[in-house]
């Protein structure tokens, strides 16, 4: 009741500014300012209002709806310098604008644009009002509840990208369409060491694209783009500064980048930084859940004519609480006095590329560096366990064609890693990893038939890669049991994709997509063999393990009309091989086997065995009047041990998202639903682990509750909302946006949360985002 006394008047406040004001549209054509040839399929996105539009084949586009007043496009399209063209709107006409593009040398960050324009429409952009919309503390958090995407939650620092039931190193994490550096991907507990708040945009790339960054076709890539290395040369200095305030963690983030020419070197400098403290759910406090980051960057590049050169740093620096105990209850293997990591993370990149080279319309050279520290600290402030890593990565790529003809692109990367790890509880063994792999990425006009225009779009991709540990002796893993084996491994696999995309006329677009995905086993997979401090689990490597290979079948529809769009999709996947920490059995008793030096921790190993796995998810966004918009989503996902029938854990549950807006002249507000269905397919609990917890919890080693992975969850419904506010004055952009989520502050356990079988979700939060572009 609150939040709708507050966001009906702001809603009748924007209707009756609509009302008064009413609208108009901008009608023109998108052109090479070189050539002057027309630019088919450019992104036409009126700034701050939400609404936006696709150039046709001849570069004309239409775009309504919108306030009167002065109104900024952006426009943009692979191959070319994004235009800013502000224009004057006025009441009931239509405005005439030709927008030229520059060219420009563009290759990683080209065929991230690419994947969102021109392959499967379940890949997804967030940018502009809808990033700030849904702005988050992680990049996870941000692109929970898009169609496919939710979020593995370990506290608000540690949370991780779910695509399609897949997480881990399933999902690639890139940033500038380059890896991280960091081991967000080998252990729950791990942070993503991106924050979003000073992202430009932030793609989900599915499908045969993919293939250009790695082989996880089938979980595909989320890529944070910032161009921290400048493609471009402003023309005067650019500011962009954003804080936001959220409630839930008592805490507050802000980042800030400026741009500027300085003679032939374009410039840009970004300083961010993130604190909260213990996140607050509907039953108490979360302990251990707090976190202080902080992020510095600077780049610089020349750019010519025909081509450009620049070179990028970056520094980020991390502290945070893993949650291990709540309302009295500790976690399975936690203690009491929970864990804290503290890491750092510094990188230099170097790019450069070049215009018409050859047969190629670019080419593309970039190489990057990066130091990895990362330490895990027990109660009294000593290291239980220490990781590091240095990691080199090298890609050459070459670009030819055009959006709306035949294009494509093909490259080489490299990539060594020298991992080790340390401190009084570790069992990771120190090795070296080096890879190389070969990719392409076509796409072809097939022509005009009575049923429409056909697309095929062809990804390739050959891995070969070697682990070498540094320690191949022996270990004890419990009593009469060895970890043996232990040895180099060298792996060699392909990946392809492949999708065929039908346009029947100007409102449908059907396609098809087959892939073989392959990923290869990771090192902590292979030859782990002691306690993981911050996973409360004794976890060890299996060095038999196989490459994982992945089959998916996909179809997809989209219908738009006036008003009206329409997307949906349904996926099988059939992944063999597929790695998980199983934990191990005492055969005696039935319970969960614990470490056989502290008898604490519970064993986990890591075992194969095949998966398969089934979705849909769809999105219905509909216009009813100007101004006025709904948008409804939902997705479903069913994972399977294919060997015994039982489910796999960590799966989420049907889900669905319903959204109700109203965009004014200045403001724009909305009520949502975010709703999910009860998970009670979980793998079943090891029967000597029920009897004990039933008998005796807490004691002779039995934990006080139920691993995560055998936990069933409720269904749950959140009601949440939000307000903006936007102005323009004297050059400046103003942008504040008031958010709430779980108003009701309703106790809910999420299903992919480690943690569920202890502690609920964060509880209401409301966030305050406030946005200067200069």
């Amino acid at each position: 009741m609150m939040l709708a006394a507050v966001l009906v008047p702001a809603a009748s406040l924007a209707s009756a500014s609509t009302a008064c004001a009413q609208s108009g549209a901008v009608a023109g054509r998108v052109v090479d300012a070189v050539s002057g040839r027309s630019v088919p399929g450019a992104n036409v996105l009126a700034v701050g209002t939400g609404r936006g539009t696709a150039a046709d084949t001849a570069g004309a586009f239409r775009l309504g709806g919108l306030p009167a007043g002065r109104v900024a496009l952006r426009v943009s399209a692979v191959g070319y310098a994004d235009a800013r063209v502000e224009i004057e709107v006025e009441a009931g006409t239509i405005v005439d604008s030709v927008v030229r593009l520059a060219p420009r040398v563009e290759a990683l960050d080209e065929i991230v644009v690419q994947a969102r324009v021109a392959t499967l429409p379940t890949s997804l952009t967030l940018e502009g009002e809808a990033l700030r919309e849904r702005l988050g503390g992680s990049v996870a958090a941000t692109l929970a509840g898009e169609p496919g995407l939710w979020q593995r939650y370990n506290g608000p620092a540690a949370a991780q990208p779910v695509v399609r039931g897949l997480t881990g190193d399933r999902v690639l994490v890139l940033e500038d369409g380059v890896r991280t550096g960091d081991v967000a991907t080998t252990a729950p507990d791990h942070a993503v060491t991106i924050d979003p708040i000073t992202a430009s945009r932030i793609d989900v790339i599915r499908g045969p694209a993919a293939l250009l960054y790695g082989s996880v076709v089938l979980g595909g890539v989320v890529n944070v783009v910032r161009e921290n290395i400048p493609v471009t040369q402003p023309e005067d200095v650019v500011l962009t500064a954003q804080t936001q305030a959220e409630s839930a963690v008592r805490g507050i983030g802000g980042g800030g980048v400026v741009e500027a020419p300085l003679g032939p070197l374009a410039l840009r400098a970004e300083a961010s930084g993130r604190f909260a403290d213990d996140t607050v759910t509907p039953a108490g406090e979360l302990p251990f859940t707090d976190l202080g980051a902080r992020t510095l960057g600077a780049g610089a590049s020349w750019v010519g004519r025909r081509g450009r050169i620049g070179v990028a740093a970056r520094d980020v620096r991390q502290t945070y609480g893993v949650p291990s105990v709540f309302g009295g209850v500790t976690l399975p293997g936690a203690h009491d006095g929970g864990i804290y990591v503290d890491l750092y993370r510094q990188s230099v990149r170097m790019e450069a590329a070049a215009e018409r080279v050859g047969p190629l319309d670019a080419l593309e050279v970039d190489a990057a560096v990066s130091r990895f520290y990362q330490a895990e600290y027990e109660l009294g402030g000593f290291v239980g366990t220490e990781f590091g890593q240095v990691l080199y990565e090298a890609r050459a790529s070459g670009r030819y064609g055009r959006a709306g003809s035949r294009r494509g692109a093909v490259g080489i990367s490299a990539l060594a890693r020298d991992w080790a790890a340390a401190g009084s509880q570790t069992g990771t063994r120190p090795a070296v990893e080096r890879a190389a792999a070969v990719f392409t990425y076509h796409e072809q006009p097939l022509g005009s038939t009575p049923l429409g225009r056909f697309t095929l779009q062809l990804g390739a991709r050959f891995d070969v890669q070697e682990i070498v540990p540094r320690d191949t002796t022996s270990s004890r893993i419990a009593s009469g049991r060895r970890l043996t084996g232990i040895r180099a491994r060298q792996f060699a696999e392909p990946s392809a994709a492949l999708a065929l995309l039908l346009t029947p006329g100007e409102k449908w677009e059907i396609g098809v997509s087959a892939a073989r995905s392959v990923r290869l086993p990771a090192v902590e997979e292979l030859f782990s063999n002691g306690p993981h401090l911050a996973s409360f689990a004794y976890e060890v490597g299996n060095p038999r393990l196989d490459a994982e290979t992945g089959f998916g079948l996909e179809a997809f529809a989209k219908w738009q009309r006036s008003g009206l769009n329409v997307e949906t999709t349904v996926y099988t996947n059939r992944i063999d091989g597929y790695v998980r920490y199983a934990p191990l059995v005492n055969a005696m008793t039935g319970r969960p086997l614990l470490d056989y030096r502290l008898r604490r921790y519970e064993v986990y190993q890591a075992t194969a065995s095949d998966a398969r796995f089934w979705g849909a998810e769809g999105r219905l966004a509909v216009t009813p009047a100007p101004g006025w918009s709904a948008e409804a989503t939902g997705q479903w996902v069913r994972g399977t041990n294919a060997d015994t029938g039982e489910p796999l854990p960590f799966v989420p549950p049907l889900h669905g998202r319903l959204a109700v807006s109203r965009t004014g002249r200045y403001l724009r507000g909305g009520l949502n639903l975010d709703a999910a269905a009860s998970q009670r397919r979980v793998p079943p609990p090891p029967s000597g682990l029920v009897t004990c917890l039933d008998a005796a919890p807490g004691e002779a080693g039995c934990p006080q509750a139920l691993p995560g992975e055998f936990v069933p969850t409720a269904g749950r419904v959140l009601v949440g909302g939000w307000l903006g506010l936007r102005l323009m004055a004297l050059g400046t952009v103003h942008a504040v946006t008031l958010r709430i989520d779980n108003a009701l502050d309703t106790a809910w356990r999420d299903p992919l949360s480690r943690i569920k079988s202890v502690a609920p979700q964060p509880g209401r939060n409301v966030s305050l985002t406030y946005r200067l572009d200069l």
